[in-house]
């Protein structure tokens, strides 16, 4: 209010790695990432006009759990 701007989260971190895969831009054909803008990426794999949407990203698989013993639970 009154000039204050309100400040970005970092949903995945400060520094988001730029991707086709989850920019704004970005639709999905099969595996291949087709830019709305009709920009072609750089050598970095994402364009100037990358808009990170958390949205579109796929969360990383949970690591598998160790086999336990009750005994490991006993005091």
């Amino acid at each position: 209010m009154f000039g204050r701007k309100k400040k970005r989260r970092a949903y995945f971190g400060a520094n988001v790695e730029p991707n086709c895969e989850y920019c704004a831009n970005g639709v999905m054909l099969g595996e291949r990432c087709r830019c709305l803008l009709n920009l072609s990426p750089d050598d970095g794999g994402a364009c100037r006009k990358f808009i990170y949407d958390p949205l579109r990203r796929t969360p990383r698989t949970a690591p598998k759990l160790g086999k336990f013993d009750p005994e490991d639970f006993s005091l």
